[in-house]
């Protein structure tokens, strides 16, 4: 069996690669996950570089798709790629074309500017063919969530949610208190794209392990097809605090996802937290969640306001392309500050 491996090229594999996407992942929303624009939005000309396809006869049968990414690696700039679809057809699995096709998608990259590859599994079974292929696990990001409980009851089961999920945000709500209120402290729904760059850029980082946030990155990021989010800010005389989110269903809960979350001090925190838990009551939201690594979420406070780590979470798995990023790949939870807006996901 001789394989034909190449970069995705959109302009004439576009159809089939849909196919192999919804047959690879049958659980997945195709009309907001497979669509014609969602699938440019990903994969941009210099990504269908990067990315190796898997060919027999005409057919698509694996897939390894690296985004490319900035990253401030202790001060020092670093191309990292993000690795995303990583697929083989139903039809040839359990034939070794996973780790195959693995190495040659990542020896295919020693000639780019990319120093390594990042990645956030969700399947367990594909982790064993990750670390075949030479990658390692680096640390986890758990799911932190605030129960909310202001469903619309439609059974018993609901009621019942509610009525614990209500008791424990009413029990919490003290340690969301504050002194600090508008005008003085503001809070704005009505965040553009500069504002967040800019926020982004005054923070620093020169001692962690940071995705750069530019304009450029959050106009891609934020601008995702099919998905509509929403943007906070909690201002006095400047910005202070700012966070991304989105409504979304979770684990069978309408939840408030936070995409990012990013703050200079407890007071700002405390108020945008508070305000997101108004707003999701307003909305009806069952629960606020936050994936981070355990050290941001220390960083950030988010079990002294209310959040409690649950039993989900993601794994971080890194390899490197060049001996440039070994710090990138050897580096503890703590240098990190990773959220959601890392991955490809919410």
């Amino acid at each position: 069996m001789s394989i034909e491996y190449r970069s995705l090229n959109l302009s004439v594999d576009l159809v089939k690669f849909q196919k192999l996407l919804k047959k690879c992942f049958p659980e997945a929303d195709s009309a907001t996950n497979f669509s014609d624009r969602s699938v440019y939005w990903k994969f941009d000309q210099r990504a269908q570089s990067l990315s190796t396809l898997g060919i027999i006869n005409d057919e698509f049968l694996t897939f390894y798709g690296v985004v490319p990414r900035k990253y401030s690696c202790f001060g020092v700039p670093v191309e990292i790629g993000l690795v995303v679809d990583v697929m083989t057809h139903p039809s040839h699995r359990g034939k070794g074309l996973f780790v195959d096709s693995s190495l040659v998608a990542l020896s295919r990259l020693k000639p780019s500017e990319l120093t390594a590859v990042i990645g956030f599994p969700i399947r367990n079974e594909v982790m064993p063919g990750h670390l075949k292929a030479g990658w390692r696990v680096q640390f986890e990001m758990p799911i932190y969530v605030l129960p909310i409980g202001r469903p619309e009851v439609k059974s018993l089961k609901s009621l019942i949610v509610r009525i614990f999920a209500t008791a424990y945000e009413l029990g919490t709500r003290p340690l969301r208190f504050s002194i600090f209120k508008a005008p003085k402290d503001q809070i704005s729904e009505t965040v553009s794209i500069d504002t967040l760059s800019n926020f982004y850029s005054s923070q620093k980082t020169d001692d962690h392990i940071v995705l750069e946030k530019s304009k450029e990155f959050l106009e891609w990021r934020i601008n995702r097809p099919e998905i509509k989010y929403q943007k906070f800010s909690a201002q006095s005389e400047t910005t202070q605090a700012v966070a991304i989110t989105r409504i979304m269903i979770l684990e069978g809960f309408k939840t408030l996802s936070i995409l990012d979350f990013e703050s200079d001090s407890q007071r700002h925190s405390r108020r945008l937290i508070k305000h997101l838990v108004e707003y999701s009551i307003d909305k009806k939201i069952e629960l606020i969640a936050f994936s981070t690594n355990k050290e941001n979420a220390k960083r950030l406070k988010l079990l002294r306001f209310g959040f409690l780590k649950s039993n989900k979470k993601f794994k971080v798995i890194t390899r490197k392309i060049t001996e440039i990023a070994d710090n990138f790949t050897t580096s503890q939870n703590s240098n990190f500050r990773m959220t959601w807006i890392d991955s490809d996901t919410v």
